[in-house]
């Protein structure tokens, strides 16, 4: 994983998903877990988890984690709020854009 790509990627992905960048506390990225030998959708583990600087203190504390592109360069990203957990999936395409392409309500406080 080149960290650094993956971190401009990061950024992309916060901003096509419409969040608020000042109310998440904490980002970094994930892989899915095996459940039964299966490729889990809805769990996973975290890779890496770092501060992020746009955190602004007195706002909620997300958490916002991508995880690695796969062949079609598609990724996700799972993105925990004081509502719930959310799973995104994003593509990235030839010109470095980032499209959203789904929303999924993973789960609810």
């Amino acid at each position: 994983m080149d960290k650094l790509f993956y971190e401009g990627l990061l950024e992309k992905a916060i901003i096509a998903s419409k969040s608020m960048p000042d109310c998440i506390k904490t980002k970094g990225f994930f892989k899915w877990r095996t459940v039964e030998g299966n490729l889990s959708q809805t769990r996973y583990d975290n890779l890496e988890r770092f501060p992020s600087t746009d955190y602004e203190p007195q706002k909620r504390g997300d958490i916002f984690l991508i995880n690695e592109l796969d062949e079609n360069n598609l990724f996700y990203a799972i993105h925990a709020t004081f509502v719930g957990t959310y799973r995104y999936k994003f593509k990235l395409n030839a010109t470095g854009e980032i499209d959203f392409l789904e929303q999924k309500l993973l789960s609810v406080r």
